[in-house]
Parts: structure tokens; sequence; C-alpha cells
């Protein structure tokens, strides 16, 4: 063994000069022959410690048992064996790691083994010290010659990743060990707490602080960028390792700590909620009939795992970090929703988006418009998100994201992502009827409406809501499905705050009244529309307004100052509802829902020729 270690065949004479060939040695002298030993072994222990370390943990249990045995009788016991490896612990380290790419399993195996044991416990200190390693070419370049602490790190952050996906399952078992002994240390490399040599936790000067918190940041930048990046990517195995010792550093450090990386972090964390899903999942989910209840057990697993609380140690600090932090994490969000590759990803992120705008609503205010601006463009993945979600559980918090962003974005994007939806609204009727299409619209309307109120006082030059939004929402009470009907009902009472609080002064007494001549404008739309469906909605709006007295002579003229105004504006509107139902009715193809059109026709001039003669002349 000692031959193999110094190189080929080398002279034993130093061993013959001081007797230690020699048997005739009494037991009394036992001791000074193993000092004399000891120092002959001296100039080589790091060369031969590496191999003697290795053979202690060989997959041959008779190996490994004679070799312990021997190095125990060279270094004089366990404790002096960790002080002769304490010593010359970088080369010990760096030959282990270069013997875990041997082409025999049982060198990778037993290196493995021997790693395990050399690291724990080490300090930053005693692995290198230096700075942290932010660039992974340092990593991979062999011809290095300043390594540090973070280039060893990150050598054995690769190393057990490669073993625990070994072909052989002595090596996997060995790599399981090693990786624990991984975590642990990277654990305590992080640990503002750990005890020191002295046994307390207080340092004993300031300069000494200063040396440990320098470490911590440097070990903590080194490890989490590196599991960021690439330890959450890796096979089931070493993915579970990797995220365990995530979510332990980050519980670990201060918000000053975490700062540089922390939107890489996020953003990693919420990829990583529907990458380390099990698989089995989906299958279940498409082969069971109840598609909700299962989807909503995904997000309840998800929500209450490790990686969910993470994340939410994260969104927790965001508030105390720097303005600048606080715009890349929003920006990170954004890419999340465009990689995102599952509904768990996504709703995670929505959940964010959402704990964001409660806690550092600053954060999403950027000197940028329209799709320049990050806020518009998160804005616009959610809502695009939300009309692919088939199932109502991730749709509705997609939703209710996107309202609580609403308030926050610039108003003319919000205006003009109302007015895209209700086009996709309004476009999914006839043959191209999607139900889906048109839920996720209306409960999208009815988000921004009611989590956002300001928009509906500022309706822009268009005056979108008044003129688009709140006739398409009357119109929409009436839908077949219940769950558009009720989002459209939603959107018109919130309509009354608009009315109320706009600087327009419309006359009448009831909401209806004050806004009768923008809905009849959007019945007019609806009654031109080539959709059946549409002018049927627009002949039923128009009979619902005969039914509550919008579109009647008024009873009483007396007391009533705007009442003149009040009747001919009435009168208006009804000539211009007449005249569409009658083009309506006098075409001569049938299409279905006709009957509404006559219905709506025979209810408006009755309601004219009952009224007061002299008002209806």
């Amino acid at each position: 063994l000692v031959t193999s270690s110094l190189g080929d065949r080398p002279s034993l004479t130093p061993f013959r000069a001081h007797g230690l060939f020699d048997r005739s040695h009494s037991s009394i002298e036992e001791s000074n022959i193993l000092a004399e030993f000891k120092d002959v072994l001296a100039p080589y222990l790091a060369q031969i410690l590496p191999r003697l370390l290795r053979a202690t943990h060989d997959p041959n249990q008779r190996t490994r048992e004679q070799m312990t045995s021997l190095l125990n009788g060279i270094m004089g016991g366990s404790a002096e064996t960790r002080l002769a490896v304490s010593r010359h612990l970088l080369p010990v380290v760096d030959a282990l790691m270069l013997e875990t790419n041997s082409k025999l399993w049982r060198a990778r195996a037993s290196a493995c083994g021997a790693l395990a044991e050399a690291i724990t416990g080490r300090s930053w200190e005693q692995l290198g010290g230096g700075k942290a390693v932010l660039d992974d070419d340092d990593v991979h370049d062999s011809q290095l010659k300043n390594v540090g602490a973070g280039h060893r790190l990150l050598r054995l952050w690769r190393t057990t990743i490669r073993s625990l996906d070994d072909i052989r399952p002595g090596v996997r078992e060995k790599g399981g060990f090693l990786g624990r002994a991984l975590r642990g240390l990277s654990i305590r490399l992080c640990d503002p707490s750990v005890v020191f040599k002295d046994g307390h936790t207080k340092l004993r000067s300031s300069n000494e602080g200063m040396t440990r918190v320098r470490d911590i940041t440097a070990a903590a930048a080194t490890v989490l960028r590196w599991l960021v990046r690439h330890g959450l990517d890796q096979h089931e195995d070493a993915a579970g390792l990797c995220m365990s010792t995530l979510v332990e550093v980050v519980d670990l450090l201060s918000p000053t700590m975490l700062e540089p990386i922390l939107p890489d972090l996020i953003k990693s964390l919420l990829l990583a909620v529907s990458a380390v899903e099990p698989a089995a999942f989906n299958y279940l989910q498409l082969q069971t009939s109840e598609q909700d209840s299962m989807e909503r057990i995904r997000l309840q697993l998800a929500q209450s795992g490790p990686n969910a609380a993470a994340d939410s140690k994260c969104l927790d600090l965001t508030r105390d970090v720097s303005y600048q932090t606080q715009n890349q994490v929003v920006i990170q969000l954004e890419s999340v929703m465009q990689l995102s590759s599952g509904f768990a990803t996504r709703v995670a992120a929505a959940d964010a988006v959402m704990n964001l705008c409660m806690s550092c609503p600053s954060a999403f205010h950027f000197e940028l418009n329209g799709s320049a601006n990050p806020s518009v463009r998160l804005l616009r993945s959610l809502s695009a998100a939300s009309e692919r979600e088939k199932h109502s559980s991730s749709r509705s918090r997609l939703v209710h994201a996107l309202g609580s962003l609403s308030s926050l974005c610039p108003g003319s994007s919000v205006r003009s992502l109302a007015m895209r939806t209700l086009r996709k609204y309004n476009a999914s009727t006839g043959s191209s009827y999607d139900e889906n299409v048109r839920l996720s619209a209306a409960i999208t309307i009815r988000s921004i409406v009611v989590r956002a109120p300001k928009q509906l006082t500022a309706g822009g030059k268009s005056d979108v809501w008044c003129n688009h939004i709140i006739p398409a929402s009357f119109l929409g009470k009436e839908a077949g499905n219940s769950g558009i009907a009720n989002a459209w009902a939603d959107v018109w009472r919130e309509g009354d705050a608009a009315v109320a609080s706009g600087e327009t002064i419309m006359l009448g007494t009831t909401q209806e009244e004050k806004l009768s001549e923008f809905i009849i404008n959007g019945c007019s739309d609806a009654l031109g529309d080539v959709s059946w469906s549409r002018r049927a909605e627009g002949c039923i709006a128009i009979s619902s307004l005969c039914s509550i007295g919008v579109l009647s002579p008024l009873s009483n003229l007396n007391g009533d100052p705007n009442a003149t105004a009040r009747l001919e504006r009435r009168a208006r509107l009804t000539r211009i509802a007449l005249e569409h139902l009658i083009c309506s009715v006098r075409k001569p193809r049938h299409w279905v829902g006709k009957h509404h059109a006559v219905e709506a026709l025979t209810s408006l001039a009755a309601t004219w020729v009952k009224g007061n003669p002299r008002q209806s002349s």
C-alpha cells in the first residue's frame, strides 16, 4: 500500500534504518516504534491517507476490517486519524473526488464513503476559504490554481449527484451516505448559530464576527446559486436532496444574505413545484372522473410541502429587500408564468403575486408603458393562463391574482385587457361557441371590477366601462350558463359604484335608467351581430328594460325638474330599439331565437300604447 502510494518501487532504506522491519523489538519499545513510524510516514501522509481512507470503506467486509485495523495501528486510533485527516484535508478531499471518477465501481463506492467521513463537521476555512463561486466554468476548470472552499463545495455537489445516479447499486448506496454528509456540511456552513471552538455561540471579537458573517455569506451564495440553477433539475433522488438542503439553508439566512440571489431563488422554487410532483398524479387525474377533486388534492399537497415553505419564507423576506430586488422578483414571476409546465407552478406563481400585492405593492411599479412594463406582461400572462385552465380551482386562483394585480397596473393596460377579453367573449358564440372561454372571460372581468374598483371610475377617453363592459354585463345576466350569468351579475352590481362616483351626471332613479343609453347601444350592437345567440341576448335585454319600466312613458311628470329630459331620452332610445328590432324581424331568413325579437317588439309597442296617450304621441 505504501509502495503504491509513493510511486514506482521507492527505496525502503529509511524504514530499515529505524529498525521498523526488525522483529527483535520487545513490547516495551512498541510505543517508541510507533512514534518513529509516524515520523517516517509524516511526509507521505497526504498521499497515503486517501488510499487508506478509501480502503476502510471498501465494499468487501474483510478488506474493510483489515484496512481499518491497519489505519488505527499506524495512526494510533480514531481521534488521531481524524486529526491527521484534518491536517491534510485539502489533498485528501481532492484525491478522493478524483477517485469517484474511477472506472472501477468498488473504487467509486469506497471513495464516496471516505469523502462522507472526511467532510463531516468541516468549516469554510478548512475547505480552503476564499470568496463565493458564482461562475460554473470555474468548477469545471481543472487547471485552476487558486482552488477555494467554494470550488470544492460545488465539486462535492457534482460528485454526489453523479454517484446518486450511478449504474451500480453499491455506488448509489454510498452516494446516499455522501449526500447526507454534504447536506449537513452545507447547512452547517450557512448556520449563524453553529457552536465555535470555545463552546459558545458568542464570538470573541468583532473581527471574528465579521469573518464569520463573510464566510456564511460566501457559502450561502455558492450553495444556493448552484442548487437553484442545477440542483432542482436533477433526477428524483438528487432533486429531493437538493430541495431539502435548499429549504434548510433558506430558513437560516437573513434578508441581507439572501438578497443577491432572491429573485432567481423564487423563480426556481416556483418552477420546481410541478417538477418535483410525482408523475403518477397526472395519470390518476386522467383516469378519474372527479377532475376538480383530484386537482384540489394536488394543489393541497403542493402547498403543504417543503418547497412551499421555502417559497413562503422568500416571499416574506421580499418586503425587507431593496426596491430594485423587488422589481427583479416581479420580472422573474413573469418568466415563471411563461416557462411553467404544470398548473401547480402557475397557481403557486399566482399566489406569489397576491402575496406581493399585499405585502409590497411598490414592487409592481415600473416607469415603463405597454408591453415594456413587466407588471403588464405579468397581467397578460395571468389572463392567458386562466383561459387555458379547464378546472375551477386553479382558474379561480389565477383570476384572483389577476384582479389584485389590476389595481397596481396602469389603467390603460387594464382597460385594454378588459376590451380584449370582452371581444373573446363575444366571439365565442354561435358556431364558435366555447363555454370555457366565455366563463373565463366573465370571471376575469368580474375580478378586475371587484378587486380593482378604481379602474371603473377611470374609464379613459372612450369610457370603456360604461360603453362596453357594463352593457355586456346587463346582457350577460340572462346567459344560459349559471356560472357566466352570476359573474356578469356581479359586474352589473359593481357598475352602480361607477355611476355614483363618475363625473358625468346621469338622470334617472335606477341604475338601469341611468345607464339605459349605454345598454341600448349594446343591444343594438348585439342585434346587428351575425351570431344568433348574440341577437337573442339583445332582444331579451330590451324585453327586460320594458318590464322594469325603463323604456316606457313616465307615469308622473309633476315634481321632477328633469322629467322632460328623461321622457325625451326614453322616447329616443325606444325609437332606436324599435328600428333594430323591426330590421331583425323583417329579415325573411329564419334564425334561432327570432321569436325573442318578436316578443321584444310587441312588449315595447304595448308599453307605450298603454302609457299616457299624450306622452305616447
